[in-house]
């Protein structure tokens, strides 16, 4: 699993190699489907995703992967919703990581909203 930090660089989520995404409890709280993030809950697009960087509505990182600069995109259009999935596993939890060095900032800066607030959007 490949973990996620926040623009403070604070451990935010779990990227698993499914494509589902895990909060920091192992929760399942969001899905990866070409090239976009859906809520978990009820399937509502959040934003784009560009490798492991997940970016909200309009195109700014909310979220990087350890080791990959975060990036930013003109505004989406959004997708077509994927069906909802099934509940996956509970993935075995990995070892806490590093704490990751502030990335640059990325162009057109970061998102107003923290990881929180992105999965309630």
């Amino acid at each position: 699993m490949i973990a996620l930090f926040g623009r403070d660089c604070g451990l935010v989520a779990w990227l698993h190699d499914s494509g589902n995404i895990f909060d920091r409890d192992l929760k399942f709280v969001a899905l990866v489907r070409g090239g976009n993030v859906f809520k978990a809950s009820d399937v509502a697009w959040l934003g784009p995703v560009d490798y492991t960087t997940l970016m909200d509505r309009t195109g700014l990182p909310v979220a990087f992967g350890n080791g990959y600069p975060p990036k930013g995109r003109l505004a989406p259009l959004q997708p077509v919703q994927p069906l909802k999935p099934l509940k996956p596993l509970q993935p075995l939890r990995p070892l806490t990581p590093l704490t990751t060095l502030p990335p640059p900032v990325p162009l057109g800066g970061w998102s107003a909203l923290d990881f929180e607030e992105y999965l309630r959007s």
